[in-house]
């Protein structure tokens, strides 16, 4: 059973809180601000309440549930916040949907788990017992009015060319346009309208190029090209993880078309990209094999494990990964 997300909210600030939430979906704006929705609501008719957040290994289950089934020593409630509830295994599995078929009335409990895997038992059976409520990023069409949202909330008044304009270069999750928000909020006062010229200079892009454009210049297999925008854009604070993720989600885009029976529509509704980007999906599907989409995801992984894994060259381990591709020497 699914639950439309924005419902619950609404009825969760009306007051109307139920026992056990399930939340699944990898973006973590979504995932704070329910949490916090709860917890406002919580405070407001109790008063003071208190908050565990946990994310448990497979030795920790019964304790958790033990302390799920007890009663607080205080009239206050407590709200658990369990992350990965994939890791309740046989009877503590069962013993967990037993429990949220009949909870404590006395504690609050949302479970929360990043991947979206309908095949998980655990999820399926969370999903038939207490609802299913989608985290992850919204599509592109709702996405709009979640930056609209996230104005509003921060005070600001921003021109729909700007909100499309944070759409094209933030849009891939609400956690990452709305941390570009908060970036606009330190440098302007509450109630200022923001332009598309704003947009580009407090949340520190470079104004003549955008992620869109990186990934147009990597599916074009134009190298001097990704090699100049994807400097551009770490000279503007992109983050080396950030480029790596906006490659991965162009080829698992051209991969999923690929493998569609039309060859159009992605097989992932939750995957990101501009509409620029999008209407050229079959030249890039053009220019690059099925087999070199194997090879490119083996190098993006290898990448951000060399990254990570090393205190400096990351230009050089990035560049070579553009060659790399869009040269097709992998």
């Amino acid at each position: 059973m699914k639950l439309d997300y924005r419902d619950v909210v609404k009825r969760v600030q009306m007051g109307e809180v139920n026992p056990v939430y399930f939340l699944n979906g990898n973006d973590f704006y979504l995932q704070d601000y329910f949490v916090l929705q709860v917890e406002n609501a919580l405070q407001t008719k109790y008063g003071t309440i208190s908050k565990v957040s946990l994310m448990p290994t497979s030795g920790e289950t019964s304790g958790i549930l033990n302390d799920l089934q007890t009663i607080p020593m205080f009239p206050e409630p407590i709200l658990f916040i369990i992350r990965n509830p994939l890791v309740f295994k046989g009877k503590a599995q069962t013993d967990l949907l037993d429990y949220c078929k009949s909870p404590n009335s006395n504690n609050f409990l949302i479970l929360i788990t990043d991947e979206i895997d309908g095949r998980k038992k655990l999820n399926k059976l969370l999903a038939n017992t207490v609802g299913l409520i989608y985290t992850s990023p919204p599509l592109e069409y709702k996405m709009n009015g979640w930056i609209k949202f996230l104005f509003k909330q921060a005070g600001l008044n921003a021109t729909e060319q700007a909100v499309e304009r944070l759409q094209e270069l933030a849009g891939d999750t609400v956690y990452h346009a709305a941390n570009e928000i908060e970036k606009i909020t330190l440098s302007v006062e509450n109630g200022s309208s923001i332009n598309e010229e704003e947009i580009l200079r407090y949340a520190g892009w470079n104004r003549d190029y955008s992620p869109a454009d990186f990934q147009d210049a990597i599916g074009s297999r134009d190298y001097k090209k990704a090699h100049k925008i994807g400097g551009k854009l770490l000279e503007g604070g992109v983050k080396i993880s950030a480029l790596i993720g906006y490659m991965t989600t162009l080829f698992q885009e051209i991969n999923f078309r690929n493998f569609s029976k039309n060859g159009k529509k992605a097989g992932n509704g939750e995957l990101w990209l501009s509409n620029s980007v999008r209407k050229k999906m079959p030249q890039y599907q053009a220019l690059y094999s099925k087999e070199e989409i194997k090879s490119i995801f083996r190098l993006l992984i290898d990448a951000d494990k060399d990254i990570k894994n090393s205190a400096s060259e990351y230009d050089r381990i990035l560049f070579s990964l553009f060659y790399k591709i869009v040269e097709g020497n992998g």
